[in-house]
């Protein structure tokens, strides 16, 4: 239950953080690049924390 909603949380921060990066090709703001960086990071490494725990 634990494994499926971190899987399903890197997911939308991934697509959270993508959908703001794409926001920026119409507003330029380095605050709300710096956000959209961080989700997609977040979402890389709760992946790769899963992976390594080996429920990935």
């Amino acid at each position: 239950m634990i494994t499926r909603f971190v899987i399903g949380f890197a997911a939308l921060t991934s697509l959270v953080g993508v959908g703001i990066l794409l926001l920026l090709a119409f507003q330029r703001s380095p605050g709300v690049a710096y956000l959209g960086v961080m989700l997609i990071g977040i979402g890389r490494a709760s992946r790769i924390a899963l992976a390594i725990h080996g429920d990935g």
